[in-house]
């Protein structure tokens, strides 16, 4: 429209020009005859020649002057239409300028949008309206915005001009939109909206994969009749344990399950910490078997064969990490691990071990040099893990060079000292050690990198080296995670103490002459005693067996426990944290240091010695690390029935059951200290194990409504979450009491009253009149309901739905008896006289 204007504008100052230039050659034109005499005669007298000119002059003049007189007409003209217009236009306004106030009073006042304005320099009320203070129940103009939302109250500091939250506030929903530029908050009931997303949220699909870890290895040695029962009995406890959920349970193998429910229920198991678990372990122990539960779940928004493919990923995952855990894999959230309080189940046999061993053989020998790394800050277990890789690969392919790759200026102190000690004894062992630099210049796409005691990228010595080459192997005895690094080929043993422990297997089924000198037999087995604490935990038949092998290679114990011997200055520092301990829970060890940590492994130590303390099942040491100014947690277990690894993971750290730690990134040592606590409390908090409930309904082979019964403690919660179960408390015990007295005062009543009627019926006989044929047959039939309208038309007795019985059908007249079952035993026996109708 603005456009189309401008045009018209454009037009008319043309036509105006045109109309001018018109004028003008038209008055010219007027005037021709005495300019021509004036050119053509210029010999005239100069009176004529003045006369001539005078009155050119004044004809030209007189003209201009009419045409100014014209274009002021003109231009009034027009400056009178603009005036009308806007005269026009101002009426226009002010006609609507009365609803806009009204629509902007009822905006304000009647409409449902919650307007709240702030005053910003003490962010207090400064006005609001009549929805908005329906909303927040009539708060007081001046009243401080955090006591009336604290979720409002941190919009204040955003520095967007816009900025939109969604409050639950009671059981209703709003938008939240809060504009900077004038201080206003404006509120939007979307609780519809949230509804239907809950709704649709609860109603995503969720496929489980169960399986029995160990099942076959573990009852082959049994007789089928005790085979068939102890399976009876986990299928009983899976049976029931996924009953109350409301899911359908497949089985698809002795060994496996397929399960689909929504994910409302997976989340009433989540928070439940799948008990499953520890009931499977209970028969298990029970019948003293080495058999476990492991879950896979994923819940998307995903055709099923996609949502298999990813459950049975995460089940895979589940059984990597060593079995008896769940992992839930659920969409737009991090994978979450539960369960695995127990040591990994040894379900790792020689024949995989041997398998393994020829994989990693060939992919060896088909390429031309390889080189070994691991894990930042590594240890004796990491070291000795390169050594006898790189062993195996100078055995396989001794024309080629192989190379360990380490960053001496990277290590942490402690382990430095060892590396120093170790080259003066055996230069030529390091002379194949290279740092990242040269390692970066050496590898190309057919190199083989073998990545030893680590599968994580964040901690990985060098990332860059990985883009070199896509041939990667994974050898690691630590719990999987999704967050593995990709490979061609990963051997991970959670079941093993150690690294080594798994790459000495591997030698002992290649068939290959590997040489090790009693110096890195001596670095290997050093890596076992660290890891397995001096054989004291993680300790297995096969562990026993590597280590006697080391031993028989010349390995020396007491050369080890020189390396690992501690500075006076250091064992001053740790009497002085551990006189700083703080016993948690009776049972947990938590210390923390105040000064930066040079050396990483210090807070491991610390950690170890805390656990000689008598009654402490496991210990947390916490400090900054000067390296990299994170907090640093190490976390060590004495027994396998707190699994510190579960604990570190939720903190984003990981490890084993018994030895695990953690870096946080922006963080201080207090709230870490809180953060821990909290995990656990939730994770091991005693008094959890079983809860007495009282039932609100029947529940089939559990209970009665009202009965108070003791059972699972998530099995309860789910109950009491789902309101068909009270926790059993001293508070809902007496409430039970007094409404039970009550019932029972009301059931007396009520049998006092019916008793009362009993008589009344008794006293008083109707009389029913029916239509009778010439023949005498009756005209329809006598029903409850003639005789219960008849009671109340003649004795004004009203009965609400009374189950009545009759001796014999009423087809004929007579005197007939009823019995009104008025309640349990109190029944009333009615004389019903059936006469003919009078005509």
């Amino acid at each position: 429209m603005l456009t189309l204007r401008k045009k018209n504008l454009n037009y008319k100052k043309i036509f105006l020009f045109i109309i001018l230039i018109g004028t003008f050659l038209y008055m010219t034109f007027l005037d021709y005859d005495n300019i021509k005499l004036l050119i053509h005669n210029p010999n005239k007298e100069i009176q004529e020649v003045k006369k001539i000119i005078i009155k050119l002059f004044f004809s030209i003049l007189g003209k201009l002057v009419i045409f100014f007189i014209l274009l002021s007409i003109y231009m009034h003209f027009q400056r009178s239409l603009k005036i009308k217009r806007l005269q026009k236009r101002l009426s226009l306004w002010s006609k609507l300028s009365y609803y806009i106030d009204k629509i902007g009073e009822e905006v304000f006042n009647e409409l449902t949008i919650g307007i709240i304005v702030i005053n910003t320099t003490n962010n207090t009320i400064e006005w609001i309206n009549t929805y908005a203070n329906k909303i927040f129940n009539n708060p007081n103009i001046n009243t401080s915005l955090n006591l009336i939302n604290k979720q409002m109250a941190e919009l204040l500091n955003t520095q967007d001009k816009e900025k939109q939250i969604v409050l639950n506030i009671g059981n209703k929903f709003f938008d939240c939109l809060y504009k900077r530029e004038f201080n206003v908050f404006y509120l939007f009931d979307v609780t519809q909206r949230e509804k239907i997303q809950i709704l649709y949220h609860q109603a995503t699909p969720a496929l489980i994969f169960l399986s029995f870890d160990n099942l076959e290895n573990s009852l082959k040695n049994l007789d089928f009749s005790e085979q068939s029962q102890i399976k009876v009995e986990y299928l009983s406890a899976i049976s029931d344990f996924f009953e109350i959920y409301e899911s359908y349970l497949k089985q698809l193998s002795d060994d496996k399950f397929l399960l689909l429910l929504k994910r409302e229920q997976l989340e009433n198991m989540i928070l439940e910490k799948f008990s499953i678990l520890k009931n499977i372990r209970n028969i298990s122990e029970k019948y003293k078997l080495n058999i476990t539960l492991s879950m896979g779940i994923a819940c998307y928004n995903l055709p099923f064969n996609q949502l298999a493919y990813y459950s049975q990923s995460a089940l895979e995952l589940a059984q990597k990490r060593g079995g008896d855990q769940v992992v839930v894999n659920i969409e737009n959230q991090k994978i979450q691990y539960f369960g695995a309080t127990k040591a990994s189940l040894n379900t790792n046999s020689k024949i995989i071990s041997r398998v393994n061993s020829e994989i990693i053989k060939d992919l060896i020998q088909k390429h031309h040099n390889c080189f070994f790394m691991s894990h930042k800050n590594p240890d004796l277990d990491a070291f000795g893990s390169m050594i006898a890789i790189y062993k195996i690969a100078s055995s396989l392919n001794n024309n080629q060079d192989h190379y360990i790759i380490m960053d001496i200026n990277l290590m942490e102190k402690n382990f430095q000292n060892i590396y120093e000690i170790l080259n003066q004894e055996n230069p030529n062992l390091f002379k194949n050690i290279i740092d990242f630099q040269k390692a970066n210049k050496m590898i190309n796409k057919n190199s083989l990198i073998i990545i030893v005691d680590n599968q994580h990228l964040e901690i990985l010595d060098n990332k860059e080296l990985l883009t070199l080459t896509d041939n990667i192997i994974i050898i690691d005895h630590h719990r999987s995670s999704e967050k593995i690094i990709s490979n061609k080929f990963a051997y991970i043993d959670a079941s093993a103490s150690s690294t080594v422990e798994m790459i000495m297997e591997l030698i002992f089924f290649l068939n290959h002459p590997v040489y090790i000198s009693p110096l890195e037999a001596t670095i290997m087995y050093g890596g076992m005693i660290i890891d397995t604490n001096y054989f004291t935990s993680r300790t297995s038949e096969r562990t026993l067996e590597v280590a006697s092998r080391l031993i028989n290679m010349g390995a020396e114990s007491q050369k080890i426990k020189l390396w690992l011997r501690q500075s006076y200055d250091q064992i001053l520092e740790m009497n002085q944290l551990l006189s700083r301990m703080e016993i948690y829970m009776k049972k947990f060890a938590i210390i923390t240091s105040d000064k930066p940590i040079d050396d990483r492994s210090f807070l491991a130590k610390v950690a170890e010695n805390s656990l000689n303390v008598q009654n402490i099942e496991a210990a947390f040491v916490i400090g900054e690390l000067s390296s990299t100014h994170q907090i640093g947690i190490s976390a060590r277990s004495c027994n396998d029935n707190i699994n510190v690894q579960i604990v570190m993971e939720q903190m984003n750290g990981g490890g084993h059951i018994n030895s695990a730690a953690a870096q946080i990134k922006n963080a201080n040592i207090n709230d870490v200290v809180l953060e821990l606590k909290t995990i656990l409390k939730n994770e091991y908090q005693e008094g959890n194990e079983n809860m007495k409930i009282i039932l609100l309904e029947d529940l089939t082979d559990k209970g009665k409504k009202e009965e108070i019964i003791q059972v699972n403690a998530g099995y309860g919660n789910y109950l009491i979450r789902t309101k068909k179960a009270l926790l059993a408390n001293s508070q809902n015990i007496e409430k039970l009491k007094q409404n039970k007295k009550i019932q029972e005062e009301k059931e007396q009543q009520k049998i006092l009253l019916m008793t009362k009627l009993k008589e009344e019926i008794e006293d008083k006989p109707i009389t029913i009149q029916i239509q009778i044929g010439p023949n005498g047959e009756m005209h329809g039939k006598i029903t409850p309901k003639h005789i219960i309208d008849e009671l109340y038309k003649s004795h004004n007795i009203l009965l609400d739905k009374p189950k009545i019985i009759l001796d014999n059908e009423i087809n004929s007249l007579g005197i007939y008896k009823a019995n009104i079952i008025l309640k349990d035993n109190i029944i009333a026996n009615l004389t019903i006289n059936v006469k003919a109708k009078k005509s």
